[in-house]
């Protein structure tokens, strides 16, 4: 069956067990399919040889005899240890010497405070020596960032031309830190002449990996998947000749699952192609990736093809933003946005339009806004609130 034919059975009355939501379903689907308990036949989920092994074992198992035989384990007995070479006994319990008022008890020590989570990403944090943005202009008034309505067009130029200002001081090294793009994973506009939709999958499975593995692996693995005709055989629908070898589960699992999409959706190259707007464009990239599979990577992929020069629309590079949620916060306290979560596509394409808006349409734009937010010490109850001169909806309460 389908991923949605499992879904209208387990919410229908011939179902007898316990209702079971449409994540949740999914999450188990995703789940099997990772650990390899289901293949896909066509547009279809079939147990692998694998799954036919558990579910027999499932099928076995007494879930009643189980209950009756389960037993919790023992308290594990804590040894403090053998006595000194003096003879000294161990400690009494806690309970004994709470009992005794013979020695009174020493006063605990204060706990040892955690260490601090890092902010910044470590390509930012690692750039030492950014200048501080505060202090090169008047302040803007705090009084009007109290006032309703006060982060309007006027605001957004006022905080998008200081924090340009204050860019133009920083080292070149600073802004190379930006998000990867298609051409970092050896993409090239012929590929798409070749064969768009193979194109438009392998670049899908770039987007998934580059926005969850870290940047020092995720070319490597996809470089692996390729190399190795994994993800031509997942596209194909086949089983891949080879293997790719120590390759991360991640990427191997994320390119099964923009595989299976991609069966559903033939022809999507071409449907991008007949989109008249860059907003029509979007909408094809998410109808067809989005329903809870990709999210933050649509932009990324239309920001690919876009660098690749495959796709032209005009304002296409308003849904290329990759506004993360560390980037949507300081959006939001900066006034360009009027929530920091993106819930849905409406809400992904209007956080990549700020993050235009806020810090320009070049491929350095996310870099420069992540590199502002650690110099200016951004943050939620922000401490540099008294002394920052932006317009900021932190300053409202001072």
């Amino acid at each position: 069956q389908s991923e949605n034919e499992l879904l209208k059975y387990l919410d229908s009355f011939a179902y007898p067990g316990a209702r079971l939501t449409g994540p949740q379903v999914r999450a188990w689907v995703h789940l099997a399919q990772g650990l390899e308990l289901f293949k896909l036949v066509g547009i279809r989920l079939a147990l692998s040889a694998l799954g036919e092994k558990w579910l027999t074992r499932a099928e076995a198992f007494d879930l009643e005899e189980y209950l009756e035989d389960d037993k919790d384990e023992p308290e594990p007995v804590i040894d403090d240890g053998p006595a000194d070479a003096a003879g000294t006994e161990p400690a009494p319990p806690i309970e004994s010497a709470r009992a005794t008022e013979e020695r009174p008890a020493s006063p605990p020590s204060p706990p040892t405070p955690p260490a601090p989570t890092p902010r910044a990403s470590p390509a930012v944090a690692a750039a030492s020596g950014l200048p501080s943005p505060h202090g090169q202009k008047r302040p803007f008034p705090a009084a009007r960032c109290a006032a309703p309505g006060a982060f309007d067009s006027a605001m957004w130029t006022e905080n998008s031309t200081r924090i340009a200002e204050w860019a133009s001081t920083l080292e070149p090294a600073v802004l190379e830190q930006g998000p990867l793009s298609a051409l970092d994973f050896g993409f090239e506009a012929s590929a798409w002449n070749e064969d768009a939709d193979r194109a438009l999958f392998k670049l899908s499975v770039a987007a998934a990996l580059a926005l969850r593995l870290s940047r020092e692996t995720v070319t490597q693995t996809w470089s692996q998947l390729d190399a190795s005709g994994v993800l031509d055989a997942l596209f194909e629908g086949t089983v891949p000749d080879t293997n790719p070898g120590r390759v991360d589960p991640h990427g191997l699992m994320w390119a099964s699952l923009v595989a299976r999409r991609f069966a559903e959706v033939p022809g999507l190259a071409g449907d991008l192609e007949r989109a008249e707007s860059a907003s029509a464009a979007f909408g094809v990239l998410e109808a067809a990736l989005g329903r809870g599979l990709l999210g933050p990577e649509l932009p990324w992929i239309l920001r690919s093809l876009d660098a690749l020069g495959v796709l032209r629309l005009d304002g296409l590079q308003a849904y290329t933003g990759l506004a993360t949620r560390p980037l949507r916060d300081t959006l939001f306290r900066l006034g360009f946005l009027a929530s920091p979560y993106a819930d849905g596509p409406s809400a992904l394409a209007e956080a990549s339009r700020a993050l235009r808006v806020a810090v320009g349409n070049d491929s350095a734009a996310e870099a420069r806004l992540q590199a502002f937010s650690v110099a200016a010490g951004c943050a939620y109850a922000c401490p540099n609130r008294r002394v920052c001169g932006f317009a900021c909806r932190e300053r409202a309460d001072t």
